[in-house]
């Protein structure tokens, strides 16, 4: 029986969930499916490059969906109890394409499957936002490389200037990550970021 009147919070949260716990087992099915004909290769027979290839075109899928369940695909294949939680409807399609991306990362899919355990319970147990951050967080410990780089990247993209225009006016500009911006900006700034409190060059002297 399907919710019609939305007068039942409870009626509601339970409807909610089971339809969504469906939907999860419909989705994987649709990954495993895409996972035998991968392995079987039985795309070449109906003319096509890729297993990805042969979903979008006879799914109508959009690239971009495509894409997003071709890395799925090959995710599970290194994790078999997320896999099964999938396949039951125990965690959501978010949760696994997030962790997907997290096995994107070549620096970390030796350390994913050890991890798997972690992982599974918290794609149960977090709303999704606190699970993003889980997963961000153990990518950055363990890609330590990866960590380093985006960190050059940031200060590559530093680019602070002093600057005086033909009034003898000095502006500070520059481009900086939001944090850095954050603990220099003046709370005196008018809408264009310059201080209001600024000096004129030689200001204050008396004119003859």
């Amino acid at each position: 029986m399907f919710v019609t009147d939305g007068r039942s919070a409870d009626t509601a949260a339970e409807e909610i969930a089971r339809l969504e716990r469906m939907s999860r087992r419909l989705e994987a099915a649709k990954i495993a499916l895409l996972d035998r004909v991968d392995r079987s290769r039985v795309y070449a027979a109906d003319g096509h490059f890729s297993a990805r290839i042969m979903m979008r075109l006879h799914g109508q899928l959009s690239g971009m969906e495509a894409a997003q369940r071709g890395r799925v695909m090959k995710c599970p294949r290194d994790l078999p109890a997320v896999q099964a939680a999938y396949a039951d409807g125990l965690i959501g399609t978010d949760q696994v394409r997030r962790i997907a991306r997290v096995w994107a990362n070549p620096r970390v899919q030796e350390m994913l499957p050890v991890c798997e355990a972690e992982f599974l319970v918290a794609a149960q147990e977090l709303e999704f936002p606190d699970f993003d951050l889980f997963c961000r967080e153990w990518e950055s410990r363990v890609d330590q490389e990866g960590a380093a780089d985006k960190a050059a990247g940031r200060d590559r993209r530093r680019d602070i200037r002093l600057v005086q225009d033909y009034n003898g006016f000095w502006d500070l500009r520059g481009r900086m990550m939001s944090l850095d911006g954050g603990e220099l900006r003046d709370p005196r700034q008018d809408g264009r970021g310059r201080t209001a409190g600024r000096h004129r060059a030689g200001q204050g002297r008396t004119r003859r």
